[in-house]
């Protein structure tokens, strides 16, 4: 089973590179909406969905669109292969100053495809 993992960036960090030679992304904008389906069915499906955002006014804005029970983490995330990858971040980040009141149009929806490509002779 899957996982549907919200996050805010995408560092290649997340990625285990060994034996790896490429990581092909394929990231597509998204409307909130889309989300807000995904994490219906993730829920209809028993799937776990995971929160990378330590944010706390972006986590709870999101668990109330979503209705969902979301919490701010601050943890690293380690991508699987079947990870149903989704980022959600300012549409324009503020340098140095929390922000504290947000609106559902304050937030970029992205998808990401994940297509790693082993070196010959691994995995």
């Amino acid at each position: 089973m899957g996982r549907l993992v919200i996050l805010i960036s995408l560092p290649p960090s997340i990625f285990d590179w060994e034996g790896v030679e490429a990581v092909d992304l394929h990231i597509s904008r998204c409307w909130p909406g889309e989300l807000a389906h995904r994490v219906a069915e993730a829920m209809d499906f028993n799937e776990e969905i995971l929160c990378y955002i330590r944010h706390p006014a972006t986590v709870k804005l999101l668990s109330r669109f979503l209705n969902v029970d979301l919490q701010p983490s601050s943890a690293l995330y380690k991508w699987r292969e079947g990870d149903d990858v989704w980022i959600v971040t300012l549409r324009r980040p503020v340098r140095g100053m929390e922000v504290e009141e947000l609106s559902i149009n304050d937030l970029l929806f992205l998808r990401v495809r994940v297509r790693k490509a082993y070196k010959p002779g691994e995995k």
